[in-house]
């Protein structure tokens, strides 16, 4: 039984909120402030939950990975959140790379994605709050010129209760156009897709990402477009179609990048001498794209890195929403994106 001040209390129930001061038993033992017990008194459940202090200031941090369900047991204020949306495939066959998904985030001191500043705090009243993690796109096939061969879309990710039209949302990245033809487009997204040989990038959304980058107009050996990031656009294969970087947003202590485009492949029909062709992602968990000579690398500083290309582009590091890099010329497939992520805290 639970006490205070040596008298017997009335035993605590699950969703009732105890006063500052009382003792409170679960599963055998004895807790000084109920709101510490998960269940009994929490203002919030879901997801991993841990505290982080900054400055002083106790914050209670849910982080989802996967998709689930976040329960509101009585009125949060000043809530900041990160919503990082799913990032898309790169193309196969030195096509584009991937865009990361776009990223919203409201923490102060930090920006959002696109180089917004960050959102407003938040509320959240009593409720069940869907939470969907959008999962990255597959890369592109090794079908040359074909839609097979592009990188597929990331997936959203979002904040919902539509019992009370609550509704937070951040879009998938576009996937890496293939390298010629009229699949080379790269596609629209939270951060737009890297293109093939003359042709147009895919565009970002607004204040989540920025665009991809255009693969080279003409002439081997072909460099191709990055994928956008969000915090930059992807890279010209006139260059080096790097993957955009991301943005740095310090939500759970760690102070990650988040969103990293993937990089760009290469193609060289053999009549010229190999030139270095390197496009790496971008920080932020951004895959590598497939080179010449050297291969482009993962974009680190973030959640999990994204993989290095080889032949193949290189994977987006899970949980980071880069994009994936792309294939080289060949039969070489593109790299995948990687997955969301949602972090939402307050003053516990």
């Amino acid at each position: 039984m639970p006490f205070n001040g040596g008298k017997i209390g009335v035993l605590n129930q699950p969703g009732v909120i105890t006063a500052e001061g009382y003792y409170g038993m679960k599963d055998h033992l004895l807790y000084a402030n109920a709101s510490e017990m998960v269940g009994y008194g929490a203002k919030a459940e879901g997801g991993t939950e841990a505290d982080l202090d900054v400055s002083g200031t106790t914050y209670r941090i849910h982080k989802f990975t996967t998709s689930g369900t976040f329960t509101v047991n009585q009125t949060l204020s000043n809530v900041q959140f990160l919503i990082q949306a799913g990032g898309a495939g790169g193309a196969g066959w030195s096509g584009g790379g991937g865009g990361a998904g776009g990223l919203r985030a409201s923490v102060s001191g930090n920006n959002s994605g696109g180089g917004a500043s960050a959102e407003s705090e938040i509320t959240f009243n009593a409720g069940t709050y869907t939470v969907t993690v959008g999962a990255g796109g597959a890369g592109g096939s090794t079908a040359s010129n074909t839609v097979a061969a592009q990188g597929t879309d990331g997936g959203d990710s979002s904040i919902v209760n539509s019992g009370i039209s609550f509704s937070e949302v951040s879009v998938g990245g576009g996937g890496g156009g293939s390298n010629s033809g009229t699949p080379s487009l790269g596609k629209d997204g939270g951060c737009g897709g890297g293109s093939g040989q003359n042709a147009s990038a895919g565009s970002g959304t607004a204040n989540q990402g920025y665009d991809g980058g255009r693969g080279k107009i003409g002439g081997h050996p072909y460099g191709m477009g990055g994928g956008g990031g969000t915090g930059a656009a992807g890279g010209s294969g006139e260059a080096q179609g790097e993957g955009g970087v991301g943005t740095q947003v310090d939500i759970d202590g760690n102070n990650y990048y988040w969103g990293g485009g993937g990089g760009g492949g290469a193609h060289n029909n053999g009549s010229v001498t190999p030139t270095s062709i390197r496009s790496d992602g971008g920080l932020g968990g951004g895959g590598g794209g497939a080179g010449y000579q050297t291969n482009g690398d993962g974009g680190g500083s973030a959640i999990n890195a994204g993989a290095d290309g080889s032949n193949s582009g290189g994977a987006a590091g899970q949980n980071s929403g880069g994009g994936g890099g792309a294939g080289k010329g060949g039969a070489n497939a593109g790299g995948a994106g990687g997955s969301g992520i949602v972090f939402i805290r307050y003053v516990k």
